[in-house]
């Protein structure tokens, strides 16, 4: 069975979509239904907790060669192992499972339940993500959704460091939205050799339809998720351009520091 992939990211408006659309332009890969988005993580501790408590109530028929912790390890793989087996059986036959979550809640728990999988992580700029997130959703408020991003930021930021100690064969990838956008072709090169998959899927990248967008909405006055045609102009980058300076000083406030910290320029140096 081939390697399940997951994609994540910081927070909603990140671009998961049009990643997971790429994606599968080669068609063996399949979002089962009716998992639209997979969260499988965002109440990961639970399971953790289960294995925890569960294999220190057999601790008492252990013997002194057995490691609890190399217990508890075990049963939360299986509970993966499980997941997975249900996930799987949702799919057509032949298909390969893609799941994608725009949250990076327990990313430390990714690997401990999925030690086989492929983990894609998106990020996007974050002023570009809270403008969308803006546009997209009502009731929001711009620092609500700047502690947010640079919360789920904050995540993945810590979990690659950890991911980097560990054996240079971990099979995860960053990837920014922003070259997604303006080099697709040659990203999706590297994200198809990352998955060992073929990249001739007989579409070209440009087809792909714009779903979700904060701004291009056809005939819509809300956000929908019916596919549209790309405009010509169509450009969901540098958004929060047109900020008055009282929100960008809030965002180099409380998201600067990721922003730097996940390769972006940095906040403030260009505004003035």
């Amino acid at each position: 069975m081939e390697s399940p992939v997951f994609i994540h990211a910081p927070m909603v408006r990140s671009g998961t979509n049009y990643l997971s659309r790429l994606i599968r332009l080669n068609p063996v890969f399949e979002i089962p239904r009716p998992v639209y988005e997979g969260r499988l993580l965002v109440h990961a501790e639970l399971l953790r907790e289960y294995s925890n408590l569960t294999a220190a109530s057999w601790s008492q028929w252990m013997d002194e060669s057995t490691d609890p912790d190399d217990v508890s390890a075990g049963l939360l793989q299986g509970l993966g192992h499980g997941i997975l087996h249900h996930l799987n059986s949702l799919l057509t036959p032949g298909k390969r499972l893609l799941i994608k979550t725009p949250w990076s809640l327990n990313l430390d728990l990714f690997f401990p339940l999925f030690p086989h999988a492929k983990l894609l992580l998106l990020v996007r700029d974050g002023r570009d993500t809270v403008e969308s997130t803006m546009r997209s959703f009502d009731g929001r408020k711009y620092e609500e959704s700047m502690r947010s991003w640079a919360s789920g930021a904050r995540r993945i930021l810590d979990f690659t460091d950890g991911a980097r100690i560990g054996p240079a064969s971990t099979p995860w990838r960053l990837l920014k939205y922003e070259d997604l956008v303006k080099e697709p072709e040659e990203r999706m090169d590297e994200v198809f050799s990352f998955l060992d998959e073929a990249t001739d899927a007989g579409t070209e990248v440009d087809d792909v339809p714009v779903v979700g967008s904060s701004s291009h909405r056809g005939d819509s006055e809300e956000v929908h998720w019916e596919p549209l045609e790309k405009p010509a102009n169509f450009n969901p980058i540098g958004r929060w351009e047109g900020w008055p300076d009282r929100l960008k000083r809030t965002f180099e406030k409380l998201a600067g520091q990721e922003l730097v910290d996940l390769g972006y320029e940095a906040p403030g140096s260009n505004w003035w």
